[in-house]
């Protein structure tokens, strides 16, 4: 589901403004993979410290060491390329500055997976695969109904705003089942 979530916003701007559009539109999804790439690969990296702080019962508390790290990542990285948005479209042709909005509001959604991603992987680490399964299912509606709803008046950038609404509703419901499968007490935050 998260796969598709990630990639399902082609059909709809391909179908609302054809093929050009995606190609512009698929660059500066690629600059937004190459901005989670940290956070993304940090997080995988951390599964088997933040499963043994679960099983030792500070799991809450190292999800959240971890997302502060990667949020300050991802805030430096997002930051860095805000400036370079047009040089690096440009670098593919002219024709791709249409896409710089777009860069703009995937650069947000990257900010928004440096915080989802080490809560993802914390669930992961919690063993609850189920809630995996619900968290990426709901991402997954929230990015249908979002690009339905955006792409056919927003174009590309529609389908980068429901990309940045999917990835906070991602990390919120990470969060959430973070939070209510905690013990009781997590004083080493």
């Amino acid at each position: 589901f998260q796969q598709l979530y990630f990639h399902v916003d082609n059909l709809f701007v391909r179908a609302l403004e054809g093929d050009e559009a995606v190609g512009h539109y698929n660059v500066a999804v690629r600059v937004m993979s190459l901005a989670i790439m940290g956070g993304v690969f940090a997080s995988s990296a951390a599964l088997p410290w933040l499963a043994r702080a679960h099983a030792e019962g500070r799991g809450l508390a190292a999800a959240l060491r971890l997302t502060g790290a990667s949020a300050a990542l991802g805030l430096a990285v997002v930051l860095g390329l805000l400036p370079l948005r047009e040089p690096v479209l440009g670098l593919f042709g002219e024709g791709f500055l249409v896409a710089s909005t777009s860069l703009l509001w995937l650069l947000a959604a990257a900010f928004a997976v440096h915080i989802g991603a080490p809560l993802m992987t914390a669930v992961v680490a919690a063993g609850r695969s189920q809630a995996l399964l619900v968290i990426a299912s709901a991402g997954l509606a929230v990015n249908l109904a979002g690009n339905a709803t955006l792409v056919p008046g927003r174009g590309m950038d529609g389908a980068a705003i429901a990309t940045l609404f999917t990835e906070v509703t991602v990390a919120l419901l990470a969060f959430a089942v973070l939070t209510r499968s905690a013990p009781a007490t997590t004083s080493d935050v």
